[in-house]
């Protein structure tokens, strides 16, 4: 007689396989979270900072010139730098200049004002969700497991103020991307120094230098800790794709201000500080420090305290990679914070939080990872507690900071209610949170396919035995 028995059928699909599929996976899911928070949170041009970026955009791709005149109001007069009797953008053209195609697909659909605002939006979503992306592999690059490399990413989309940058035309989450890809870039030149991959290295520092000039730092440790002692082969690929990726912003600055090393700032018709480098960091260090730390004005562990334990696990985590794995990844970080302690308006202006540093914040958020995976019941327990207050600060601090006025909504509920008519729900929500319906479908879209690129477990089988 013959007797059934149920057994696992042999994996056929090689380890190595399974981590990628589980890899790739993540990359979706982690991807979907955060742009779809983005597009959730869009509310299209907040303020003069976005809007000079905006004015820009607008004068490149109807004008074909880097002069603003005609788009003015979007800098409310604040945001902008003035030459030979005409206005120009004070933010630096790596932003714009990505965001054209944008402008011109919205033009192209026929959207105009805040429609053509909103898609536009949605290239520092693009990119800060990559930068989320990105995290997720550096972490990944330097040993950690899934599990804790995610929720490391995880931290820098909902837990710190890349959440608020990748939902409008500000220049910091595109400039957190090209600096996490040139950490990820540089961890795989020190593993492997093809000439390829240091090509692209200088590209990613030498446009991002261009997106957010402060970038320019942490690029060049980054760059530094790439090339190691590999100065003849590498240095001559690394140098091409750094002229390479600089170009568009040299020859904007050569073509608007007469000269490829001037910036805007030098124009500037308000901030008489940023005019010069030494009065642009010639702050006091110790304010700017602390300020940027724990001050209502900034304050990165205020609004993000789950970045204290990245604090408290960096030095370990710095021993457990190495040096010139930590030059390419916590050093450039560690650098950003000490020179931005030196702006004169380290507080960036009227925004309430850390800006300054959004470039190097994948940087901040990998050693919450090894946090994550090398601590005990209360570290996992101070983990999740102080994850959980981040975000939930994150989302206040976005809705009071670009929240529009209510008062055209609560008359019309108002009148609606003295009149027992229908109250227009879809159209509140709509306000408050610019696109639910979008956002939500980017989700479920995102997570569904996650789930079908997720490795499968082995099928059961039926053997029979005698």
């Amino acid at each position: 007689m013959n007797i059934e028995r149920i057994s696992q059928r042999p994996d056929s699909t090689p380890p190595a396989k399974t981590a990628v599929r589980r890899d790739r996976a993540l990359y979706i899911a982690l991807f979907s979270v955060s742009f779809a928070t983005s597009v959730l949170l869009d509310c299209g041009l907040v303020c003069s900072n976005d809007g000079s970026h905006f004015a820009l955009v607008s004068a490149l791709a109807e004008d074909r010139s880097a002069i603003i005149d005609r788009f003015l109001p979007y800098t409310r007069n604040v945001d902008l730098s003035f030459k030979d009797g005409h206005a120009y953008s004070d933010r630096p053209p790596g932003t714009a200049v990505l965001a054209v195609p944008w402008y011109l697909a919205a033009k192209a659909a026929g959207l105009e004002g805040a429609g053509r605002e909103q898609v536009v939006a949605l290239l520092p979503a693009l990119l800060g969700a990559l930068a989320v992306v990105l995290t997720y592999a550096i972490c990944r690059a330097l040993g950690l497991g899934p599990a804790p490399a995610a929720l490391a990413a995880l931290a820098l989309a909902l837990c710190t103020p890349h959440r608020t940058y990748s939902s409008s035309l500000w220049s910091h989450a595109p400039a957190a991307f090209f600096v996490a890809l040139a950490s990820w870039l540089a961890l795989g030149a020190i593993d492997d120094p093809k000439r390829r991959r240091l090509l692209l290295l200088g590209l990613a520092c030498g446009y991002g230098a261009g997106v957010d000039y402060s970038s320019v730092v942490p690029g060049a440790i980054i760059c530094l800790a790439a090339l190691g002692r590999n100065l003849r082969r590498g240095l001559l690929p690394l140098a091409a794709g750094l002229v390479a990726g600089a170009l568009p912003a040299l020859i904007y600055a050569a073509v608007a201000f007469g000269s490829p090393f001037a910036t805007p700032y030098r124009y500037h018709v308000g901030w008489e500080a940023t005019r010069q480098l030494s009065t642009m960091y010639g702050g006091r260090f110790f304010e700017g420090l602390a300020g940027l730390l724990v001050r209502p004005e900034a304050g990165l562990l205020l609004y993000s305290p789950v970045l204290v334990l990245a604090f408290w696990a960096a030095p370990r985590t710095w021993r457990a990679i190495g040096t010139r794995r930590a030059a390419a990844t916590l050093l450039p970080a560690l650098a950003l914070l000490l020179l931005t302690a030196r702006h004169a308006t380290w507080h960036g202006g009227a925004a309430h939080d850390a800006r300054y540093l959004t470039p190097v914040m994948p940087l901040f958020c990998v050693p919450l990872g090894f946090f994550y995976a090398r601590t005990g019941r209360a570290g996992l327990a101070a983990f999740w507690g102080l994850f959980d207050a981040s975000a939930l600060i994150q989302i206040a601090k976005h809705a009071v900071g670009w929240m529009r006025s209510a008062t055209p909504f609560v008359l019309q509920i108002l009148d609606a209610a003295s009149r027992s008519a229908p109250i227009d729900v879809g159209g509140f929500l709509s306000w408050l949170f610019p696109h639910p319906i979008a956002a939500a479908a980017i989700l479920a879209g995102g997570l569904a396919g996650a789930a079908f690129v997720w490795p499968r477990p082995p099928r059961p089988s039926v053997v029979e035995t005698p």
